[in-house]
């Protein structure tokens, strides 16, 4: 499936077939995308961010706000 650059993610995976994980990496879609997909049995997977991945420079926090966002879409939302 081919995502269109101004259709959000969460309608595109409504119009056809996805595979049976998607995974993300931290972001608003491990918060939307269960709601919208509950219906179906696709599952999401949350990725985590190494810290290693973070630019020198990255803002002090930026990893615990990365942490934060997967931790509480695993809680909320029983991500994997």
């Amino acid at each position: 499936m081919t995502v269109g650059k101004a259709v959000p993610l969460e309608i595109a995976v409504r119009r056809g077939p996805v595979s049976r994980l998607m995974v993300s990496y931290p972001s608003t879609v491990t918060h939307t995308l269960p709601l919208v997909l509950a219906d179906t049995p696709v599952r999401l997977a949350v990725a985590d961010i190494p810290p290693a991945w973070l630019r020198p420079g990255a803002p002090i926090g930026a990893g615990d706000f990365l942490e934060n966002v997967n931790a509480t879409a695993r809680q909320r939302h029983k991500v994997s």
